[in-house]
């Protein structure tokens, strides 16, 4: 093995395990928090179907106020169940 392909290979080896490190550092999702956050995006999911399906039965564009009031939610319960699904 040559100078160069040394180096390389010591570069790699300092990048992965530089990588390594820094993951080492972020706190795992808890069962508890993963299944909260899969609610979330589900509940989000579902709105979200719900309001193409409308749109396409309709014919039309939902604004925030028509879509709140088809599935029974004040627009800032929607809004805020939208976003948390985001996250």
């Amino acid at each position: 093995m040559n100078t160069t392909q040394q180096q390389d290979r010591s570069l790699s080896t300092d990048l992965v395990r530089s990588y390594l490190h820094s993951i080492g550092r972020v706190p795992l999702l808890t069962p508890e928090r993963e299944i909260v956050f899969a609610k979330q995006v589900q509940k989000m999911m579902t709105l979200l179907a719900e309001k193409e399906q409308l749109e396409l039965q309709l014919g039309l564009e939902l604004s925030l106020k028509e879509w709140a009031e088809q599935v029974q939610m004040s627009e800032a319960e929607l809004n805020r169940t939208v976003q948390q699904g985001l996250q």
